[in-house]
């Protein structure tokens, strides 16, 4: 599992602004399946020795990048999941990732992907079962494991929540090397908010974090709630908790949607829209309640200031004769 001559592969991010030094990086590993992953992480765990976790490095905030040295593990190679009861499973190849497995439930309502596999290819093959994964997180080539560990959500978030309201089941290496597939219901805080379960030969009982969590969109820090169900602590843990060897959600029937540009000459007219524009947010429970339906209001709005409409027209071909492109203007494109 040592390939040294991956190694610059993983010394940096999508953003170029962390580099590790290579004489600190002892080596890489790329495991898979969860019982490589566990001996890694059991040795280093036993040595002491520092693990970095890595994806498809299309991160901005150097997460993933080994600045402080030890060892990198990619989680690219983790490409199959385990059997579930009520799922059936398939093996496809795919132009990124060779063979790799997946499963979706007799039902089409959840649906289980590698760790290793990006969004790209999630995509597609959930489309060519008429389904998708409402969330859509924005980075297509970053992986599933990674999407988790960052709760990473898209623009359809406005209208269907984040990845963390879809998590429907987690398989977890701890850092002592212990391995432990989740379903959303098995743990979850008790009276005394507190988590118990067991992990390999490893016995847990800690508290959940009891700060408060705004309401709004976030991934800044553990997230927390009374009474929360164990996958929710681990979504957006970054790696704390420890690394996701595949990763089960909730599917939804693919509907045809429906787009809008709009534009604007201030950015605050702008801002006063998407205000105007809550009220008519989708709902998520309508949708999935409503299959038939094909207008249940708006899941995204995506802002774009007039640097960004010019780097656009820089690089796509755009006729827009109207726009005086020394006037800034601002534009938001509506989907529903």
């Amino acid at each position: 599992m040592k390939h040294p001559a991956t190694l610059d592969d993983f010394l940096t991010d999508e953003s170029r602004m962390f580099r590790a030094d290579p004489k600190g990086v002892k080596t890489v590993f790329l495991p898979e399946n969860y019982k490589e992953l566990s001996c890694i992480l059991r040795d280093a765990n036993v040595s002491g020795e520092l693990v970095t976790v890595a994806g498809s490095h299309t991160g901005l905030n150097g997460g993933s990048v080994p600045m402080d040295g030890g060892v990198v593990v990619g989680v690219e190679g983790l490409l199959n999941v385990t059997l579930a009861r009520g799922f059936k499973s398939f093996t496809t190849h795919h132009q990124l990732h060779g063979l790799m497995s997946y499963a979706i439930n007799e039902d089409e309502t959840e649906a289980i992907f590698p760790a290793g596999a990006s969004q790209l290819a999630v995509e597609a093959i959930l489309n060519s079962h008429g389904l998708w994964h409402p969330p859509n997180p924005t980075e297509k080539l970053a992986l599933m494991g990674s999407i988790v560990a960052n709760h990473s959500s898209g623009g359809r978030s406005f209208g269907f929540g984040t990845i963390r309201d879809y998590i429907t089941r987690l398989g977890v290496v701890f850092p002592n090397g212990g391995f432990k597939l989740f379903s959303r219901g098995d743990i979850t805080s008790n009276e005394f908010d507190r988590f118990n379960f067991s992990a390999g030969s490893q016995d847990y009982n800690f508290r959940r974090p009891t700060y408060e969590i705004p309401n709004l969109k976030t991934s800044a820090g553990l997230y927390t709630r009374p009474g929360m169900d164990f996958l929710e602590l681990l979504t957006g843990s970054e790696g704390i908790l420890g690394v996701f060897t595949e990763v089960g959600f909730r599917v939804e029937k693919k509907r045809p949607y429906k787009s809008s540009l709009l534009f604007f000459e201030k950015e605050d007219d702008a801002f006063s829209f998407v205000d105007s524009m809550k009220q008519f947010r989708l709902d998520g429970e309508e949708y999935r309640n409503d299959p038939d339906s094909q207008d249940l209001g708006i899941l995204t709005l995506e802002f774009f200031d007039n640097n960004s409409l010019r780097l656009t027209i820089k690089v796509h071909v755009m006729i827009m004769e109207p726009w005086n492109r020394d006037i800034d203007v601002y534009f938001m494109c509506i989907f529903c």
